[in-house]
């Protein structure tokens, strides 16, 4: 009886350990066919990041280049956040006239994570107004949009955010300043879009433009005159630079004509 026993419990530890080390095999000819779904025991699974980079990307920016949709077509993705926003801000809100919340910023601050301490999330771009005794740093995030602090040097700066509420697309690409305006706000520059191509790097909707240090701004989409976000005009544009993203932007004109 103790030999059958143990000679069980053997059988038992034996299949158990078999199961565990069991992995199925994966050819480099395999593909899953049913991504949305968790694979089963035995499933072929084989990752495809060349492709789905550009699957994200093609419905992002290449699509978007092209400009108003043709008729029949759907329009470009960056032209339906466009006119998302727009919709939103229609929608009727009954109730929130009579009592709306009172909302206290916390940020920007560190994210902890398990694997990398306290982070935050990615920075594309930043600018410095240092003229005389500023201390003015500028932050473009990913899809953060523009903060701003009146001295960097602080041990606890405090920030505030740009054009929250009024930007179609907080993706921020990149930022520059003029700062030739002696004893006057900088204008500022603030190219839509991220380029860095990560798989959550999202397309822009042109180059905003503030004279006024951030409280108005307007936008180009490369094409046409410059439009204040105060118009519902800048729900129906098109250009070049809608569903694109501006890394860089340099400043050539120093008397402030053109946009």
């Amino acid at each position: 009886m103790r030999f059958t026993i143990a000679a069980l419990a053997r059988i038992i530890f034996l299949t158990l350990v078999t199961t565990l080390m069991w992995r199925p095999v994966v050819r480099a000819s395999d593909t899953c066919t049913n991504p949305t779904s968790v694979p089963s025991r035995g499933e072929a699974l084989e990752d495809h990041p060349g492709e789905r980079s550009g699957w994200f990307f093609s419905g992002r920016k290449d699509a978007a280049r092209t400009g108003l949709a043709a008729a029949g077509t759907s329009p470009p993705p960056a032209r339906t956040l466009l006119r998302s926003v727009e919709q939103v801000n229609q929608m009727p809100r009954p109730g929130l006239a009579a009592a709306q919340p009172s909302w206290i910023p916390l940020g920007p601050s560190p994210v902890h994570s398990l694997y990398w301490g306290s982070v935050s999330g990615r920075v594309t771009t930043l600018s410095v107004d240092n003229r005389a005794t500023n201390h003015v740093l500028y932050v473009g995030t990913a899809y953060g949009g523009l903060w701003r602090t009146a001295d960097f040097t602080s041990p606890s700066p405090h920030f505030e955010a740009l054009g929250d509420t009024t930007w179609p697309s907080l993706a921020v690409g990149s930022i520059a300043l003029d700062t030739t305006r002696a004893e006057q706000p900088p204008v500022i520059y603030v190219g839509t879009g991220e380029g860095n191509e990560s798989s959550d790097s999202y397309y822009g909707i042109g180059i905003l433009k503030s004279t006024d240090g951030g409280t108005t701004w307007a936008l180009s989409t490369g094409s046409g005159s410059p439009v204040p976000l105060s118009s519902s005009a800048r729900f129906n544009l098109d250009g070049p630079f809608v569903g694109a993203a501006v890394a860089r932007i340099v400043i050539d004109s120093p008397t402030h004509s053109g946009y």
